[in-house]
């Protein structure tokens, strides 16, 4: 951040004990520098505890101070708690680099924020991923799952929210909109249930989509959209831009879905700029489509309005057992159906 003498506010993490930098606890702290406008260190102040923390960003609050976010394995040190093995760490300082107040949130697994926002009112709204379903965590669906946290100006929690499904989905980028108290989660998920709905391409375990929703201010969805193919697809920030859409910036291994350019190698820099129309909630007219031949041998065909794709087909039996799932498509092959009713 650029302050108003034109020096600089960076922050980011330390293990040294010497050269320019102050000495840090030998695991990793926290370490935030204000530079003048030609470079020089005007004054830097590190935090944490004798174990791993790290910082993943830095924000500008209303008052001029800063909020810093990460996680923290300590407890000792600037860390007065910690509820396991690492805990969601939240941050805030002054204009001068002073510690002012900090609160680590959590339970007894992995919890790790990557980005938090004030908000107009001085509130704030925290994201990452958690493996905890104990402690301050609730309602999670299993696994790795986004851990959305709202926070007073203290850092006392309003509310929590764990989102996802029952596979794995995290949060790196949270962009408010102060209009309508709504907020624009950046993420990934491979996940096909609990609260993804959206459609997930990737064809193998370890892989995912970037996941991007739309919250309102409880932290309910209000939309939801995957982005990537059928490798492993994800974005690591998300910037708006003047004409109201956004620049995605991440990397991807696929050749597929949504990656419509050549990719060179086992996993590609990725640059994606989405409209303000692509991301929205969308009304949809309804239309009449046609389904044939029934009864079939080997194939159904799906006629639609403008000949548009179906994002997802599925046949089942007369339990609802899945048989058949395909995605982006007007015709499925039913030569593995045994004769019957779906």
């Amino acid at each position: 951040y650029q302050t108003a003498d034109n020096g600089y506010i960076i922050g980011g993490n330390s293990r040294s004990q010497d050269g320019d930098i102050i000495p840090s606890h030998i695991e990793g702290d926290f370490l935030v520098l204000k530079l003048s406008e030609s470079g020089d260190i005007v004054w830097q102040n590190s935090f944490g505890g004798s174990s791993h923390d790290y910082l993943a960003n830095i924000e500008k609050t209303i008052d001029g101070g800063y909020l810093l976010c990460g996680h923290t394995s300590s407890t000792d040190g600037d860390v007065q708690q910690n509820n396991g093995l690492h805990d969601y760490w939240i941050v805030k300082i002054s204009d001068n680099g002073n510690l002012i107040w900090e609160k680590a949130y959590g339970g007894s697994q992995t919890d790790v924020a990557l980005d938090a926002k004030e908000l107009n009112d001085g509130t704030i709204m925290v994201i990452g991923y958690s493996f905890s379903n104990d402690g301050q965590i609730t309602n999670s669906h299993g696994g790795c799952e986004l851990w959305m946290v709202k926070l007073d100006s203290l850092g006392n929690m309003i509310w929590q929210k764990s989102i996802g499904g029952s596979k794995s989905d995290n949060g790196v980028k949270i962009i408010t909109n102060n209009s309508d108290s709504s907020f624009i989660v950046l993420g990934a998920t491979n996940s096909t249930d609990g609260n993804v709905t959206a459609i997930v391409h990737p064809s193998y375990y370890f892989a995912h989509d970037s996941w991007i929703f739309k919250s309102d201010f409880n932290g309910n969805i209000l939309w939801q959209k995957t982005i990537g193919g059928s490798g492993s697809d994800g974005f690591s920030t998300m910037e708006p831009t003047a004409d109201g859409g956004y620049i995605l910036i991440g990397q991807t291994d696929s050749n597929d879905g949504d990656v419509t350019i050549q990719n060179y190698g086992s996993a590609d820099f990725w640059v994606l700029k989405l409209s303000s129309e692509q991301l929205s909630s969308k009304t949809f007219e309804n239309e009449t489509f046609l389904i044939y031949p029934n009864p079939t041998t080997n194939m159904i065909y799906i006629q639609t309005p403008n000949g548009t794709l179906i994002d997802k087909f599925i046949i089942t039996d007369l339990l609802g057992k899945e048989i058949i799932s395909q995605i982006n498509t007007n015709q499925v092959s039913t030569e593995i159906l045994s004769n019957g009713i779906y």
